[in-house]
């Protein structure tokens, strides 16, 4: 593992000890954190660093508190320390090693917290617009005057019979229009006819004129 490269993000996502121990074994565990330990000890540049024994009891502790912990976070902790204005005042011992793990662990709770925050702000703004939008779909806008009862019975009853007056005029237009057919009558001659039309009535057989 690289320590220049390493950050909160790998250390977050690396395997926690108490998995470790059935991968690579505990003693292998102690070897790795007494490294670092010997690591951090030396770039101190103190007079008077840790032990070979203040680093094994050092790691002994560290491994059985923190054993959700990754070795990752043991490295960024102690790199933290050397870099982030712990003060050695000629030394390095133990108590300056539990406080600089115990500092990075307290900011690194602080970071999961906002990180948590974060998450169900963002998941509670998905869920609010969600709901905004139902109930733009659902809620009617009563921003513009809205018709009453008898208003809409009113102009629903007006389109209907517009609609059926169109339909109407449509059949109208369908119908075939037959002219009218008219007969002429002949008059006709009855010589019944032409003697009461004459002013002078004919004289029967043995009638005498008054």
């Amino acid at each position: 593992m690289s320590l220049t490269d390493l950050n909160f993000e790998m250390a977050l996502h690396a395997e926690k000890l108490y998995k470790l121990k059935s991968t690579i074994g505990e003693a292998n565990i102690l070897k790795s954190v007494c490294a670092l330990l010997k690591m951090f000890s030396d770039a101190t540049k103190v007079n008077k660093p840790l032990l070979s024994s203040e680093i094994m009891m050092c790691a002994d502790f560290i491994i059985k508190k923190y054993t959700h912990e990754s070795i990752a976070d043991f490295a960024l902790a102690l790199k933290d320390g050397i870099f982030g204005g712990h003060k050695f005042y000629g030394s390095v011992t133990i108590a300056d090693v539990i406080e600089v793990i115990e500092k990075y662990f307290e900011t690194k709770a602080q970071r999961l917290e906002e990180i948590s925050r974060t998450m169900k702000t963002s998941e509670k703004t998905i869920k609010d617009n969600g709901i905004d939008k139902m109930i733009q779909v659902y809620t009617p806008d009563y921003s513009e005057p809205q018709e009453a009862f008898k208003d809409i019975f009113e102009r629903e009853r007006r389109e209907k019979a517009g609609n059926e007056f169109r339909k109407f005029q449509e059949r109208l237009k369908k119908l075939a229009i037959t002219p009218s057919e008219y007969t002429d009558f002949e008059p006709i001659n009855h010589p019944q006819n032409d003697y009461y039309n004459q002013e002078t009535p004919p004289m029967l057989d043995g009638q005498e004129g008054n």
